[in-house]
């Protein structure tokens, strides 16, 4: 059945109803074609039960109020196994509170012990913990506890398994219950990185040991270890090893923006980011300050506001214009903007970030914009006394690009295979608010618990597998 048919054919099952033919058009909203048979729609509840009686209709899907976990049992009894840095098991993310006791099929051991004062231990939640750590090479010391000293496989497993947190924020943003995808899974951390290295012979090692101990599901947030053929890709082999056991392997944008808004002399506004929100009075005193650009007017000077760009630039009481350069983090082009007196930055994308903004902490008001945004800010910037500010509106919902693939998303085809066309999913990945070894600024933090706000394929990771436990 062609497209046009086949649209049509959908919409004539839709319930009539007295609107205008237009409106009725509207709810339809996705006429599917080729990976299901099916559509999706704006529907009453009055309207879902008439349709469930029609005998064209096989099955109703998701719930908008309710969503996914409305027919799930939020992953209870699944096993998934987390390949990272390891955990905090002490967090509140990972209390076993509502927690099922782990399955008897479960073979794993738990490797936690005292630690700096601390005893750390397994529950109902954690149910497994081991290091495959032999050496770091950046400490220089030998690691034999699966405790996470860098924070990111706290945070890619809360995203996953985490259970309900209150009160979860970071400087008040994002502010609200903290879940992961499948709160009441149980899950077992094999600790294969450290602060500088994913070892290969330790990768295979943690992927050994999870399929010998009966997880479910593998979620590994890192990349390909080797650039050769797949034969050779260490992660690749492991995990077509773990498929063919029945084991599912997930291996690595949201509707939720904390906007800062670039306000500039002739009235336009460009929304951008930044977790650093000051007080509502400032949000409603905001102070139009001069703008200056590093490398304008015949300046030979980096536009990256890297370190010594801005040494002959008059920036005190004004804002600076900055583009994000791959020699300085974002959050360092906003501490050297402020060491030179700057008040404020617009931190803009080059042309290959294109419109993936981040929610960062910055040191002085800032808002992170696209690539769009800074070609009109440059443009505007060539005028007479051009001036410009930061207008802070906080946790903005439905707002964004989502379901848009960032920019550092792996979009295929595989380079050692162009036949593969990968990735065969993408989840969530830009500014995702999860467990975090301490806050960012403790004089700042006003949550009661350490959480963080982290991007990167890194975070769509954990969402699949949480999203796969409950299909388990």
């Amino acid at each position: 059945m062609q497209s046009e048919s086949l649209h049509r054919w959908y919409q004539s099952l839709l319930p009539v109803t007295t609107a205008s033919t237009e409106h009725q058009q509207q709810r339809l909203l996705y006429s599917h074609r080729h990976v299901v048979t099916g559509f999706a729609a704006r529907l009453t509840a009055e309207e879902v039960k008439a349709m469930e009686e029609k005998e064209e209709v096989l099955s109703m899907g998701l719930h908008p109020e309710k969503g996914f976990w409305k027919e799930s049992n939020f992953g209870k009894g699944v096993i998934i196994g987390v390949m990272d840095t390891g955990v905090l098991p002490d967090h509140p993310s990972f209390r076993d509170k509502g927690m099922s006791p782990s399955p008897d099929r479960w073979k794993g051991r738990c490797d936690f012990n005292q630690t700096a004062n601390r005893t750390f231990v397994c529950n109902k939640k954690i149910i497994g913990a081991r290091s495959f750590q032999v050496y770091d090479n950046l400490l220089q010391t030998f690691s034999a506890r699966p405790v996470d000293e860098i924070g990111h496989g706290t945070h890619t497993a809360s995203t996953a398994v985490g259970n309900f947190v209150r009160g979860a924020n970071l400087y008040n943003n994002a502010n609200g219950t903290a879940s992961g995808v499948a709160p009441h899974a149980h899950f077992a951390i094999y600790q294969v990185c450290s602060l500088n290295e994913c070892s290969s012979t330790d990768v295979l090692a943690g992927f050994d040991a999870a399929v010998e101990d009966g997880v479910d599901v593998i979620s590994i947030s890192m990349t390909s270890l080797n650039v050769g053929q797949l034969f050779e890709d260490s992660i690749a082999l492991a995990a077509f090893s773990a498929m063919q056991r029945g084991i599912f392997v997930v291996s690595s944008t949201i509707d939720t923006n904390i906007i800062a808004t670039a306000r500039l002399g002739n009235g336009d506004e460009f929304d951008g980011e930044s977790i650093f929100q000051p007080n509502s009075t400032k949000r409603l005193n905001s102070k139009l300050l001069p703008l200056v650009q590093p490398g304008i007017n015949g300046q030979m000077l980096s536009q990256n506001c890297n370190n010594g760009s801005l040494k002959d630039i008059n920036v005190k009481g004004k804002a600076v214009f900055c583009e994000r350069g791959m020699e300085v983090s974002r959050l360092d082009q906003g501490k050297v903007v402020k060491a030179a007196g700057g008040a404020a930055m617009l931190l803009v994308n080059q042309e290959q970030e294109g419109f993936t903004t981040y929610t960062d902490p910055h040191v002085l008001p800032a808002s992170h914009l696209s690539y769009a945004a800074g070609l009109n800010i440059k443009h505007y910037n060539t005028t007479s006394k051009p001036i410009a500010t930061v207008k802070f509106k906080g946790t903005v919902i439905g707002n964004s690009s989502a379901p848009m693939a960032a920019s550092f998303s792996s979009k295929g085809p595989s380079s050692i295979c162009p036949g593969i066309l990968k990735p065969d999913i993408i989840g969530p990945g830009v500014s995702i608010l999860a467990a975090s070894l301490f806050p960012i600024d403790k004089r700042k933090s006003n949550s009661k618990s350490n959480f963080n706000v982290m991007s990167c394929t890194s975070m769509s990771c954990p969402h699949l597998s949480g999203v796969a436990l409950q299909l388990c």
